[in-house]
This record gives structure tokens, C-alpha cells and sequence, in this order.
């Protein structure tokens, strides 16, 4: 019986690892047309296979970080006070992932 709920207890800190090490980190910075950075803007990831999201705010320089994000495909919405738009963005089994800059009015 011990050595069972050994065995469990192991097979469950192997699919906490392996689940965290596919987590990754996408990065990206959403500016103004003129190029000044966008505070407070709403991005809005969306994994398009399973319909969930998350959302994170940029910060005064425009950046935006969000962690623990399982690979896969996604819709990626900025939401700001006078616009929204969408993009799609590839979530791939690595460290992080670099959003390019994204301007919107």
C-alpha cells in the first residue's frame, strides 16, 4: 500500500514538472500610430481550440507580460479606449515568446 501511494505521489510530481515546463511567457509592447507606448491596454489571449482566456494590462512603456500560457494557438485581442484589434499568435514549447510590437489607435 506505501509503495502505491509512492508510486502516485511520483507519477503526479512528473506531470506537475512536465505541465510547468511547457508553460512559456509571451512578451510583447502595443503602441500608439506615432509610436509612444500604449498604457493600459487590454490584451486578451484567447486559445482558439478550447475557447479560454487571459488577459493581462500593459504597463507605462507599453509592455505586457503573460506567464504560464500552455502552447497552442491563439487570437490575441488589444483593447484600447478607442479601438480593438485581433491577431493570431503561435504559442510554441519554448521559454518565451516575443510578440511583435503592435499599433493600434
Amino acid at each position: 500500500m506505501i509503495r502505491n501511494r509512492f508510486l502516485s505521489v511520483a507519477v503526479l510530481l512528473v506531470l506537475l514538472v512536465a505541465t510547468a515546463a511547457e508553460a512559456v511567457t509571451v512578451r510583447g509592447r502595443v503602441l500608439q500610430p506615432d509610436g509612444r507606448a500604449y498604457s493600459g491596454a487590454a490584451v486578451v489571449f484567447v486559445n482558439t481550440a478550447i475557447g479560454a482566456t487571459a488577459t493581462v494590462y500593459t504597463a507605462e512603456d507599453g509592455v505586457f507580460n503573460l506567464r504560464n500560457v500552455p502552447p497552442g494557438a491563439y487570437t490575441m485581442k488589444v483593447k484600447t479606449a478607442r479601438a480593438a484589434r485581433e491577431f493570431p499568435v503561435s504559442v510554441a514549447a519554448q521559454a518565451t515568446v516575443n510578440v511583435a510590437d503592435v499599433r493600434v489607435p
